[in-house]
């Protein structure tokens, strides 16, 4: 048994193909083919189910995951402690989600820069999927995006900000002056940001208690689309409160109060390879205040 062969076997199980993770992994698939077949002959067992091209672990799979996991990270950590030995780089490669680059990274830069004077960071954007792979790739040091779960890799949360509905401040939901009912925005035209996040499969648990036929006018998947379309007083939107703390603060949008409770959030986390533990930028994550990126509207 080797750690090639257990890096295999973890991307196999985090892709559910062997073609996938060879291509994470810059190999051909039967490369990947042959070191899980030779681990599996190893342990006398057979770890994956193969079904065509669809994977699912055994019991035996299941069993062996999580120490496969540990042996990745201790491996990847000592690699990490001995290449720290020969050289220090002052370069950060942090991949992020879009909404992350543009209302979080901005706040916490200034601190950054106060710690880690001499520090280049290299920041790429992008949607959830593409980060986790990047992250995986080792072409970024850490991924900051939307908590996820991942046999790989490490999941450090770092701040959660509640999901509200937003409109322009002379909407007729705001003259009421008062709460309403969540039955009461389904007269209204909707937008709708990112169709395959929380609040999207919170909203459609709304339609169906409210058993109401929403006016979805578009489906969007940028939160400064979604904002603008609010202020052209195209419909009303569910953000999370991050996103819109200049636009609330400067009278453009505003929050409408819900007489029923709801409480989903846009959950944040820091996300790496166990080998990066110990860098020096994992410290300052771990003791960064996330306060200034919450939006008190309450």
């Amino acid at each position: 048994m080797n750690i090639e062969q257990i890096k295999s076997f973890l991307y196999a199980v985090y892709y559910g193909s062997f073609n996938k993770a060879a291509e994470a992994l810059f190999l051909t698939q039967p490369s990947i083919t042959a070191r899980i077949r030779t681990l599996e002959e190893e342990l006398g067992r057979e770890l994956f189910h193969r079904e065509g091209n669809k994977l699912a672990l055994t019991e035996s799979g299941n069993i062996f995951l999580p120490y496969a996991e540990k042996l990745l990270g201790m491996c990847n950590e000592v690699e990490y402690k001995l290449q720290q030995q020969l050289s220090v780089s002052n370069e950060l490669k942090i991949g992020c989600s879009k909404a992350i680059s543009n209302y979080v990274i901005p706040e916490i830069m200034p601190e950054l820069r106060r710690k880690h004077p001499e520090v280049q960071v290299n920041l790429i954007s992008g949607n959830s999927k593409d980060i986790v792979d990047l992250v995986m790739k080792e072409e970024v040091d850490f991924g900051i995006i939307r908590t996820i779960t991942n046999p790989i890799l490490k999941i450090r949360p770092l701040f959660k900000s509640r999901v509200s509905l937003f409109a322009k401040p002379d909407h007729p939901l705001l003259e009421k002056g008062k709460p309403i009912q969540l039955s009461e925005m389904f007269a209204y035209d909707l937008i709708f940001y990112d169709h395959q996040s929380l609040d999207w499969l919170f909203f459609c648990r709304l339609l169906d208690q409210a058993k109401h036929s929403a006016k979805v006018i578009v489906e969007v998947d940028c939160t400064e689309t979604a904002k603008r379309l609010i202020m052209k007083d195209l419909g009303i939107c569910f953000l999370p409160e991050f996103a819109v703390c200049d636009e609330v603060n400067n009278g453009m949008l505003a929050k409408v109060p819900l007489a029923e409770e709801i409480n989903i959030y846009d959950e944040t986390a820091l996300t790496y390879l166990p080998k990066f533990e110990e860098s020096p930028f994992m410290q300052f994550f771990s003791t960064l205040s996330f306060e200034n990126c919450h939006l008190h509207l309450d």
